[in-house]
């Protein structure tokens, strides 16, 4: 045999498409199974959910009521951070527990996990025990919990490039998604402006409280004005002025007293240095001492009254002078009190100005807050209301059966696969010589027939019939196999029961007989005594009866006129029938039935169940291994062939039953069969 590379590929493709047509059934209940299953979970198993959405716009920009500047700040959108934040606020806990408690979800199965029923009701609930102790939660974790699964339920997203947001709601309950979704969007619009009317009054609050401080430390500045001013004697500006103008004059006064003095005492301090009468004299600068001479009793007496009265007048002066510093110091320290005092309270002053600058601000701020009580606008509006829907967005019934459709298509293709990958049958000629490396004698087609009487009837009435062309070679094979020395007495086994090797051994000596041959058919099969049940009621003998001498060979056989040869039965044994093989006696029936027919063909157990066979094997010429086309796995057929190769047997050949020729055609294996059967022979 030659092989055909180039056609591996395409033989593999028709041999899975071949699967696939054989186990269309497994694919059709698999994709079955899969619809009604995907029909049943989405109409039993599976709630409808329902989607409800509304939208809210952030306005940019507000026309405020009146022109105060308010105290609560409004919503930036210079990036997408506000955005994000504002859907975040939107999914808080805060205004999630809100809608929490305006729809009192915490008494709705749906959203509170603790009130959902798990335990089946009525009668399965007694094999599952005493129901467990309800445990007391406390009221804050149901709250939370049922904030966690209204969060689950909730989607909040910002259309793109736009200041709208959408808050989709989803609940079993159509009208309960729609009031959701309606609930958290007011709330949320209603939210902002709550945030402004608490930040509002904090401030109006703080404003309040520095006011009230502020006030009452302009009074205390008040007061400690007043008492100072009562506390001094402080002159008015003129006053100060002329007490100014007094002590400039006073220091002028006093300028002249000391250059008066000065010059007295220069006068005094010359006369030390001077001798002449003419110095003396100008000194004084008096014309009775030029005129006097100086050493007369009248120039001394002159200069004596000049000395008098130049001390009288320093002595004067200097009183004068005492006089004056007293009255100046006195003066200064006036002025210098008068001058301090009037800074201090003009700083004092000064402090009450701006206290109460501050005080008559904050307390214009805390009226313009509190005038915004009660006026504040939201940031955002409800764009649109949500609606109750009127069909459930989820599951997508559609969708979820067309998926398990494809699922159950893959599981049943996989299955079919599987099977027959791991079947591992035998599928063709080829691959049986392949394994077995013996030769093929026969390859015998599948005949839909009732018995095996049926099927001999068949052949001996369609003798150009497909399956007596394939029995005719068959035989050829057996007798081509040694021209010389042909085989007389044949073993017909099998790996495992059902492989047809009973109808093949009685087809077979109904072929020879065909050609004139004198032949027997014995029936070794002591167990299930296969040929009894078809030859019932022609018992002359058996089997047992010749090996234990009670009867003759030729007075045992049941002559059959449909196979045209003579059938040796078998009979229940109590004792192994192994033995009976491995007996002398059974050599010895052998040897006379040589003697006495062409052919003799014994029908022995399957090799892989019983030791039979492998005894059998070793009184014939030749051994016949049966193999069922498409059933019998390859691992069986190497089993049944070691056994026979330890048991000696040299003559070996194998034959492929029950073939389809329709399935083998489809498969790539053996086109020509299918032609040779439905061509040659139809006609």
């Amino acid at each position: 045999m030659i092989p055909d590379d180039q056609g591996d590929s395409a033989q593999g493709l028709k041999t899975v498409l071949h699967w696939l047509r054989e186990g269309k059934w497994i694919v059709a209940v698999a994709v079955a199974v899969s619809v009604v299953a995907s029909v049943y979970i989405v109409t039993k198993v599976l709630e409808p959910v329902y989607y409800s959405t509304s939208k809210v716009k952030i306005e940019a920009s507000q026309q405020p009521v009146i022109s105060f500047e308010s105290v609560a700040a409004g919503l930036s959108l210079s990036d997408s951070l506000a955005i994000n934040s504002e859907l975040e606020v939107l999914r808080s806990i805060r205004l999630l527990g809100k809608v929490v408690d305006a729809l009192d979800l915490t008494t709705d199965p749906e959203f509170n996990p603790h009130l959902s029923n798990d335990t089946p009701p009525g009668v399965f609930a007694r094999f599952l025990g005493p129901e467990p102790e309800a445990k007391t939660v406390e009221p804050s974790m149901v709250w939370t919990d049922t904030v966690s699964v209204l969060r689950d339920h909730i989607r909040a997203t910002n259309i793109k490039e736009t200041l709208v947001f959408s808050i989709r709601a989803q609940s079993r309950n159509p009208k309960k998604a729609a009031l959701i979704s309606n609930t958290l969007a007011g709330l949320y619009v209603q939210d902002q402006v709550e945030i402004k009317l608490e930040a509002t009054q904090a401030a109006s609050a703080w404003l309040s409280r520095q006011v009230a401080g502020m006030k009452s430390e302009l009074e205390a500045a008040d007061r400690e004005v007043s008492a100072f001013r009562s506390s001094i004697d402080l002159v008015s500006a003129d006053g100060l002025m002329a007490l100014e103008s007094q002590l400039k004059f006073m220091r002028d006064r006093l300028s002249r007293l000391n250059s008066q003095i000065a010059e007295i005492e220069e006068r005094q301090n010359g006369l030390t240095y001077l001798t002449t009468v003419d110095g003396i004299a100008d000194l004084y600068d008096d014309l009775d001492l030029e005129r006097s001479d100086p050493d007369t009793a009248a120039f001394n007496a002159r200069l004596d009254l000049l000395k008098r009265r130049d001390q009288s007048e320093l002595e004067r002066l200097l009183q004068q002078k005492s006089a004056i510093g007293i009255s100046m110091a006195s003066l200064e320290e006036d002025v210098e009190q008068q001058n301090r005092d009037a800074i201090r309270l003009e700083q004092l002053t000064r402090e009450v100005e701006a206290n109460r600058v501050l005080y008559e601000h904050f307390l214009t701020r805390m009226k313009e807050t509190a005038a915004q009580e009660g006026i504040q606008q939201a940031d955002s509006r409800i764009l649109s209301q949500a609606i109750v829907p009127k069909f459930p967005s989820e599951p997508n019934k559609q969708l979820i059966v067309a998926m398990w459709t494809i699922l159950g298509a893959v599981v049943g293709v996989s299955l079919v696969v599987l099977r027959n990958v791991l079947a591992d049958t035998i599928k063709s000629p080829r691959d049986l010589e392949t394994l077995s490396g013996q030769p093929i004698f026969g390859q015998i087609p599948v005949l839909a027939s009732r018995s095996r009487t049926d099927f001999i009837r068949y052949l001996r009435k369609n003798p150009a019939s497909t399956v007596a062309e394939a029995m005719r070679n068959f035989r050829t094979s057996i007798l081509l196999r040694d021209t010389a020395n042909p085989p007389r007495v044949i073993a017909m086994t099998s790996a495992l029961p059902g492989e047809g090797k009973t109808s093949l051994s009685m087809a077979l000596v109904q072929n020879y007989h065909g050609l004139g041959k004198k032949c027997l058919l014995i029936e070794g099969d002591m167990r299930r005594r296969v040929l009894t049940e078809v030859f019932e009621g022609k018992d002359p003998g058996t089997f047992l009866s010749v090996l234990s001498g009670q009867q003759k060979l030729a007075d045992a056989v049941v002559r059959d006129d449909v196979l045209g040869a003579d059938v040796l039965l078998a009979e229940k044994t109590d004792g192994n029938a192994a033995d009976l093989f491995a007996d002398e006696r059974f050599a010895a029936l052998l040897g006379q039935a040589r003697d006495h027919y062409d052919l003799v063909v014994i029908d022995t157990p399957p090799i892989l169940l019983v030791p039979d066979a492998r005894i059998v094997v070793q009184h014939v010429d030749a051994t016949i291994l049966v193999v069922a086309w498409n059933r019998t796995t390859k691992q069986q057929v190497r089993e049944a062939i070691s056994w026979l190769e330890k048991s000696n047997q040299t003559t070996l050949g194998l034959v492929l039953n029950k073939i389809n020729y329709r399935k083998v055609s489809q498969l790539g294996y053996g086109t020509n069969y299918a032609r040779y059967g439905g061509g040659y022979y139809s006609g």
